[in-house]
């Protein structure tokens, strides 16, 4: 609890701060109070960071949770008098002149009630926080001993590269990866006997044998049991054995393999038969007719059903390569009786035959040739090893807690995250989790009751070992509902609005932002949702128990507002302190009506989410100190009207965080201009015109997130753009971090004051094509090129040169004092080409073109940062795309979308050595075998996905033919929108 309330102290030293530094016209007194209540917040501040790193089972003490909990609510408190003495006092005028002395005496005058009460506030909360401190002396409240560390010096430094290798280890999937090695063990054995594995050159070694391959293929972590040499198999039935000897489910392993798209391509029939007793054979080859028979005339079909089952089973093979997964069988004898009926039914070479089973000698008994060992416990204790740096003399300790853990992957992966952030955990504290789980398993319950103490003991341990701004963060998870999605960056933008992350001022609170997210992905807390394009994280979500787990923990904290219905919570700001159910009370006694906003929604009953919230938003002037609200996120919220959005600007003048995206706001009211702390401004996907930015001054405002900018293959592209103006004061919010997208009006020189945002890192413009101002945006790009990461330039015609066919182009006079730090650009409309300037960004990671008029990749080409391209609309013109030898040497994503020239990629030998993902969408093409020239060059390849009006045979084989076997995905036509 102590790392919770240290979250909201520190906000408010700084706050106090501020306030004794900034506001000289304070009254004597009030300034005396701030202080004395500032060096006692600190001192508080410094006894809990001491809790924080001494033994964490005394944070338990009912005293000490007693004690932290009177320091919050004095921290909300003290906060709520300084926001709202800076709201209603403000800053006095300079004095400069008769005139101005005459107005500074006015506003002295003028404030004196103001002043009034908040110095009453002050005195009555230097009080309150005088009695804290010496309740905290009286009644014994100490800071515990500190438990020595065996281990000292906590993570070492480390290399990139060992960084890099080490959350490898933890990102693997142990599923994933053994499906990815007996597919390919597969393939090697299509013709019925092993084949010399092809040599490579990208990777660690050239592989020359079976094994060595397989090992490859497979990580180290599977026990494989295959010799040097892999003898002549006199079937030419190929089986293999998967054997589970713990609590792993070989079934599931299995069907992985078998509903793969490459085993659907190389296998001309499947079956999937699972081993009942008693056993009755004739069931299970009947079983196997019924999935393998082809469809025939009726005559046809009642003739076969006349023919024996064996004669029937053969006539279904005869000719074709079969794969035929047995599920747990138990017995050899009935066994080599079917697979006796199979060796004689006529498969072609190649075909194979999954069994699963438990029993280690029954698998060798079924493939004396070919036995993988599915073992999460084994796969997940030989990547543990491998991330613990300390020297211990008995290692097995990591065995025995993941054996406990066992079948639950869950707890195996917040293991392995913990170890892979804190290399130095202690064998003490291992033998005590082992001793948890071992005395948990001993009692008498039943297997779910067993399952939840077991992942409860192994989060709580985990849990405690984050650091204090990351527990803050997880636990802001809790108030959104399971299995929600939510999107990353809000997340980070909402934890820094909140208080919850403390790390400096500006950029380096979001900085801090962003490594508890990945800390807290790592660690195996949060589950990615969606991916984007590199891998990194667009939605992310709660598993099931962790979110129970900290929805407790939460509750036992008093972290932020209980009281708030749980539909509401992830609209409003947690630390609001509103009494809710008091003011529910109220409004339904004096109103005679219920407001259902104040209760939990049951579901399939009243009003949805959306309702509750245009109720409280009209019941927000009833309610008393209802100004703490900082967080107000409306996304989606359809029911939402222009004048509740005027009712938050009146009533929540401390907001830091305001989104209305996908709302049915249509306009900005003038009182928008009150809200002087907003820091972000989503009205993305809403009507507000373009004009109602025009006098936008927000000085403390960070983001100003508009659109939409989509983009649709089949769609105008005059028709997927609705952005807003740029400020005419743009040059005043010196605190912008995210400007995307903004309209600029022809000819419109306010553009040239974006360069006084040194803080700028994505830049999103919509230009009217006119050279002049593209060489306005130019120079503001090159002022900011310390700063800006993200560039989108959306270049439309220009309407005062309507029927004019001018060339336009965005190259930069003095390239050299072009800072290379950009990392993302998107361009769209040129019509001369790429800039020059390109090729020197050693940064960049990701482009995005369209109507770029295109002719070849020479720029691009050589970008060595370069890991994701994306070609739309026009952004290349010639009939064959190619990439050439030596280029693209760090690409892994290539995306083209609806662009109608291209009609044929070619690959050239060593080109995009890392290229792991092609996606192609179009709304109709031939393919055929040649429409992909030398995809065998791809030596990383793992996925193609294809979406159009297609016949995709063509290409099923030739994902078939290579060397990674890359799973093939397809789609029909579909409407494909994707938000800029």
């Amino acid at each position: 609890m102590s790392s919770t309330v240290r979250g909201a102290i520190d906000p408010l030293l700084g706050y106090l701060s501020s306030a004794i530094r900034d506001e000289a016209q304070l009254l004597g007194g009030v300034r005396r109070d701030a202080q004395f209540i500032k060096d006692e917040m600190e001192s508080m501040n410094g006894f809990l960071h001491h809790l924080a790193v001494a033994d964490k089972d005394h944070e338990g003490d009912h005293e000490v949770r007693a004690w932290m909990k009177q320091v919050r609510d004095l921290t909300y408190d003290t906060q709520y008098c300084v926001d709202l003495y800076g709201r209603r006092v403000g800053a006095a005028p300079r004095a400069r002149g008769v005139r101005g002395h005459a107005h500074r005496a006015i506003f002295f005058l003028r404030t004196i009630p103001a002043r009034h009460r908040v110095g009453k506030q002050m005195k009555e909360l230097m009080s309150r926080a005088r009695d804290v401190g010496e309740r905290r002396q009286r009644y014994g409240v100490q800071v515990p001993a500190k438990v020595a560390n065996e281990i000292s010096g906590g993570d070492a430094a480390m290399d990139e590269e060992l960084h890099d290798l080490r959350r490898r280890l933890v990102d693997a999937e142990p599923l994933k990866d053994a499906t990815v090695g007996l597919i390919n063990w597969l393939w090697l054995h299509k013709d019925g006997h092993a084949q010399e594995p092809k040599a490579t050159v990208h990777g660690d070694t050239v592989f020359c044998s079976l094994k060595k391959c397989v090992r490859f293929l497979v990580p180290p972590v599977f026990s494989l049991a295959i010799g040097c040499q892999v003898p002549k198999i006199p079937s030419t039935i190929l089986v293999i054995a998967i054997v589970s000897p713990d609590e792993a489910d070989g079934g599931e392993l299995a069907k992985e393999v078998y509903n793969h798209s490459s085993v659907t391509s190389l296998f001309e029939c499947k079956a999937f038969v699972t081993i009942q007793r008693p056993l009755f054979l004739q069931g299970v080859l009947r079983d196997m007719i019924r999935q393998l028979r082809r469809p025939t005339g009726g005559a046809g079909e009642e003739e076969e059903q006349q023919l024996e089952d064996r004669e029937e089973l053969q006539k279904h093979v005869k000719g074709r390569r079969l794969l035929l997964v047995v599920e747990n069988p138990d017995h050899p004898s009935p066994w080599n009786e079917m697979k006796e009926i199979l060796d004689s039914s006529g498969c072609s070479p190649g075909s194979a035959i999954m069994v699963t089973t438990k029993d280690s000698v029954m698998a060798e008994c079924f493939s004396p040739n070919k036995t993988v060992t599915h073992s999460f416990v084994q796969y997940c204790f030989k990547k543990a090893n491998r991330m613990v740096f300390v020297k211990w003399e008995n290692r097995d300790i990591i065995r025995r807690v993941l054996e406990k853990c066992d079948p639950d992957l869950l707890c195996m992966k917040l293991l392995l995250g913990t170890l892979y952030a804190d290399s130095y955990t202690s064998e003490k504290q291992l033998e005590d989790l082992c001793k948890s789980l071992e005395y948990s398993s001993a009692l008498p319950d039943t297997y779910s009751t067993a399952t939840s103490r077991r992942q409860h003991i192994m989060t709580k341990f985990c849990y405690d070992k984050l650091p204090m701004m990351d527990r803050c963060c997880l636990l802001y998870m809790s108030i959104f509902a399971k299995n929600s999605d939510v999107t990353r960056q809000s997340l980070e933008r909402r934890w820094v609005s909140e208080g919850q992350v403390i790390q400096g001022d500006g950029r380096e609170a979001m900085d801090r932002a962003q490594r508890c997210f990945d800390g807290l992905v790592a660690r195996g807390f949060l589950a990615i949702s969606k991916a984007g394009k590199l891998g990194n994280v667009i939605y992310c979500k709660v598993h099931p128990f962790v979110h129970d787990f900290i929805t407790k923990v939460r509750k036992e904290d008093n972290f932020g507002n209980k009281s708030l219905p749980s539909n509401l919570a992830p609209h409003l700001s947690i630390s609001s302190d509103i009494q809710w159910h008091q003011v529910s009370h109220q409004k339904q006694h004096g109103s005679g009506s219920s407001c259902n906003c104040f209760s939990p929604v049951v579901e399939g009953q009243g009003q949805g989410a959306a309702d509750d919230i245009t109720t409280f938003i009209e019941s927000l002037p009833t309610f008393s100190r209802v100004a703490r609200v900082k967080v107000m996120d409306l996304d989606c919220c359809e029911h939402l009207k222009d004048q509740h959005l005027k009712i938050i600007c009146n009533n929540l003048f401390l907001l830091k965080y305001l989104s209305i995206r996908s709302t049915g706001i249509s306009r900005l009211p003038r009182e928008i201009k009150k809200l002087q702390q907003l820091e972000t401004f989503d009205i993305r996907q809403t009507s507000v015109p373009s004009s109602a930015t025009r006098g936008l001054l927000l000085p403390m405002l960070k983001h100003l997130l508009a659109g939409p900018v989509t983009y649709r293959p089949d769609a105008s592209p005059d028709m997927e753009i609705s952005t807003v103006e740029m400020p005419s004061k743009i040059g005043e919010m010196t605190e912008m971090e995210t400007l995307h997208y903004v309209e600029v009006v022809e000819d419109d020189k306010k553009l040239e004051h974006v360069k006084n945002l040194k803080r700028l890192r994505k830049l999103g413009v919509v230009i009217q094509g006119k050279q002049e101002d593209i060489d306005r945006l130019l120079r503001v790009v090159t002022e900011l090129s310390l700063c800006l990461r993200e560039l989108s330039v959306w270049i439309r015609p220009s309407r005062s040169r309507e029927g004019r066919d001018d060339v336009l182009n965005m190259e930069i006079q003095n390239k050299h004092s072009l800072y290379k730090l950009l990392e993302k650009l998107s361009i769209k409309g040129i019509t001369k080409g790429l800039p020059n300037w390109i090729e020197d960004l050693s940064n960049l990671a990701e482009v995005t073109l369209r109507q770029t008029s295109l002719t070849d990749m020479g720029i691009l080409g050589k970008l060595k940062g370069l890991r994701c391209l994306t070609l739309r609309h026009e952004s290349y013109i010639g009939d064959d795309l190619i990439l050439k030898t030596e280029e693209f040497e760090n690409i892994k994503f290539l995306a083209i979308e609806g662009v109608s020239h291209i009609k044929r990629i070619v690959f050239e030998p060593g080109t995009a050595p890392k290229l792991e993902k092609i996606v192609w969408t179009f709304a109709k093409m031939n393919i055929t075998k040649d429409t992909i020239i030398d995809l065998k060059n791809l030596l990383s390849l793992k996925e193609l996905e294809f979406s159009g009006d297609f016949n995709p045979s063509h290409m099923q084989l030739v994902a078939a033919h290579h060397q990674n076997c890359p799973n093939f995905k397809y789609t029909m036509w579909r409407d494909v929108s994707v938000q800029e």
